[in-house]
């Protein structure tokens, strides 16, 4: 059954556009906390907490572009960028030649610990402070619109990722 758009005046349309401010204002404030400090940009602090969290510290590019939400041609852009910046670089797959996998250096490693601390004082002050209490009902509306199309990690894997990259640095 097809849907009309509702009301512009109504509580639905009201909704979208919270929404859509919502995620705007965070994502520009954290970016713009991190760009004060000349830190990594957020784009880039998504790409080095993946792949710090990820199995070997590398991730295939497909599976990048899904984990810090850009296309595949975005990512592939951010790599050039990053890797002259040296934070990965790109390793290709030994049995299939057109897999490309970015990976984590040690210039990485430094640059996403030297942003973690302005990063969470960011998320804390714009993101988290707001939810207290009420995560769990947010998470499960968010997560439904979020996975009606693609699949994302869910809770468990991401805690898995983490608990792997703590384990590595014996934290």
């Amino acid at each position: 059954m097809d849907k009309a758009l509702p009301p512009r005046d109504s509580d639905l349309w009201f909704d979208w556009l919270v929404f859509l401010r919502s995620y705007k204002v965070v994502i520009e404030r954290v970016g713009q906390d991190l760009e004060e400090k000349k830190l990594p940009s957020l784009i880039e602090y998504s790409v080095l907490w993946w792949l710090s969290h990820a199995e070997d510290q590398r991730l295939r590019m497909v599976d990048l572009s899904r984990g810090v939400l850009v296309s595949k041609s975005r990512v592939s852009r951010l790599m050039n960028h990053m890797v002259e910046k040296g934070y990965v670089r790109r390793e290709q797959a030994f049995a299939d030649k057109r897999v490309t996998f970015a990976v984590l250096t040690e210039e990485g490693l430094t640059a996403l610990e030297e942003a973690t601390p302005t990063f969470t004082v960011a998320f804390h002050k714009y993101f988290a402070s707001f939810l207290d209490g009420k995560h769990g009902e947010i998470t499960r509306v968010l997560f439904e619109m979020a996975t009606q199309v693609e699949p994302m990690p869910s809770q468990a894997d991401l805690s898995a990722m983490v608990a792997r990259r703590r384990s590595s640095v014996g934290t």
